[in-house]
């Protein structure tokens, strides 16, 4: 009985992504693919990359992280909830001295957990089942964070489990971000994408949504789905490597121009194919978020 009241409630908040799941179920994959992976204001083929750190273990990635990142001449992009700079402060300070680094707002309240024990991650809350005054609450805080304790302007918001997020929600989280002065946000998946486009613009905001797997683009193409148990370890498994092989053909066609994936640190930190992929990826790393109107000039 709980299941099916998840469904029903899922269907009820999120008719756009039911509607677009049927479209996809039946249209071409190459119609699919052009409306997810163009847009017609890009002029090159542009690759983004964000990483998300959702708990100690990718904090503890961090400036490892970065290091490889710059030696391949990659953009450095991260999204911290502000309870994980607080609980860091000295390391993220230093690291946003030492580096060029672009942070998104990603709220202040820690929203995912970790369990040693079942070497597994969950939730501890989704934007979705809160209301606005909380989520208005969440990001207000962490933009005085960043603004007041480490003099940057944020401009840019990653919502914490954003594949969650109905389209009515995120129209009214873009309303406040919009009224904080903020440009852009990266909360999007394939509903949107399909319908409005890979980039567009959402009660003022840019939405650039997030690629999702190339032949299933209602599957979320990050890190976290792809993680399996080896040796008593979390590690990727070989289907990650599957689809972003599949990415690099994407951006090797030229009827495609864009592509924007995010993974978490501790995930791929000791990966040495991630790296070696995202080289190949490194030429189409042309903009930061905050640039992404570039594209239009």
């Amino acid at each position: 009985m709980l299941k099916f009241k998840k469904i029903l409630h899922f269907l009820f908040n999120n008719p756009l992504r039911i509607l677009v799941y049927s479209f996809i179920r039946v249209l071409p994959k190459r119609l699919i693919k052009r409306r997810l992976f163009y847009h017609n204001s890009i002029k090159d083929k542009l690759f983004l990359l964000s990483f998300d750190c959702d708990t100690q273990k990718d904090i503890n990635s961090l400036e490892k992280l970065i290091k490889r990142l710059n030696y391949i001449n990659f953009k450095v992009v991260l999204a911290i909830p502000g309870e994980l700079v607080m609980n860091n402060f000295e390391l993220i300070k230093n690291l946003n001295n030492k580096y060029s680094i672009e942070f998104l707002n990603h709220g202040y309240y820690l929203h995912t957990k970790f369990s040693d024990e079942e070497k597994s991650y969950k939730p501890i809350f989704s934007y979705e089942k809160k209301n606005i005054d909380f989520i208005k609450k969440d990001i207000e805080l962490a933009h005085n964070l960043f603004r007041d304790k480490l003099k940057i302007d944020l401009t840019g918001f990653r919502a914490p489990h954003f594949g969650d997020i109905s389209y009515n929600k995120k129209k009214k989280i873009n309303k406040y971000l919009k009224k904080l002065g903020y440009y852009y946000s990266s909360s999007s998946i394939y509903d949107l994408a399909f319908l409005k486009g890979a980039i567009f613009d959402s009660e003022g905001i840019i939405e650039i949504s997030v690629t999702g797997c190339v032949d299933k683009p209602m599957s979320m193409l990050d890190s976290w789905s792809f993680l399996k148990i080896h040796n008593d370890k979390l590690v990727l498994s070989s289907n990650y490597f599957v689809e972003i092989k599949k990415l690099q053909n994407i951006l090797e066609n030229k009827k495609f121009n864009f592509i924007n994936l995010y993974a978490d640190p501790s995930h791929v930190i000791e990966n040495d194919i991630f790296f070696q992929y995202l080289e190949n990826f490194s030429k189409f790393n042309l903009l930061n978020f905050k640039d992404i109107d570039l594209i239009k000039n």
